[in-house]
């Protein structure tokens, strides 16, 4: 399997997509040391996609490392995807990067590291796109995997509605500090529960009828 390490310049930001938030900029790595990464996004809609073109070997096995921080927000309605396709995009392959859709090899200090396997089709030229909105993301580059072997993980922040991210002196803002997750969608799912409660008595109701008339045809059958 050949290894493809994320390079800041390797990527720009799409020209197709004009609202894209994106900057190159020094932030504190997963080993507190200055990194230049990618920051991409922003709290609002704004789309946002940094893109590569790459020249691999065709139908050949790949894996593709970076480090990623951040790709949530407190609302569990961010998007932050990898996608990579080749001269077809509705063939493309995506990677959602948040929500554990997709388990990280190693998170440290807010830093989540990521190993993506892909196998090239046909084509000589490749294409890679981060896609983000609704959250701010920071990509860095990483090492081979093996170059962390030693290093002790960290436990994943399911204590929090969202991701620790580097935006925020302390990771997070302060008024998010005491809501969950599950809180966030106990919130989210409240304004339905009273839909969700009616159309239960609804169905009940419904449900006695058709018994009630179901005897009475019984009775009428016996007769």
């Amino acid at each position: 399997m050949k290894s493809i390490l994320f390079n800041i310049t390797d990527w720009h930001v799409d020209e197709q997509v004009p609202n894209s938030v994106a900057i190159i900029k020094t932030v504190k790595g997963f080993d507190g040391e200055d990194v230049l990464s990618w920051q991409l996004g922003d709290w609002n809609w704004n789309w946002t996609t940094l893109t590569s073109k790459k020249e691999l070997k065709p139908n050949t096995d790949y894996i593709f490392t970076f480090w990623l921080n951040g790709g949530e927000n407190d609302r569990s309605d961010e998007v932050c995807y990898l996608e990579i396709f080749g001269d077809d995009w509705d063939q493309r392959s995506t990677y959602k990067l948040n929500r554990d859709f997709i388990l990280p090899t190693l998170i440290k200090n807010g830093w989540y590291l990521f190993s993506i396997p892909f196998t090239t089709g046909s084509e000589l030229k490749t294409t890679m796109r981060f896609g983000v909105s609704g959250a701010v993301a920071t990509i860095a580059p990483a090492k081979e995997v093996v170059e962390y072997e030693d290093l002790e993980g960290d436990d994943d922040n399911y204590d929090k509605p969202q991701r620790s991210n580097v935006v925020f002196d302390k990771g997070w803002p302060d008024d998010i500090k005491n809501r969950t997750f599950f809180d966030v969608m106990k919130e989210k799912m409240a304004p339905h529960k009273k839909k969700i409660v009616n159309s239960v008595k609804i169905a009940g109701t419904v449900l006695a009828v058709i018994v009630i008339f179901k005897k009475i045809f019984k009775k009428k059958k016996k007769k």
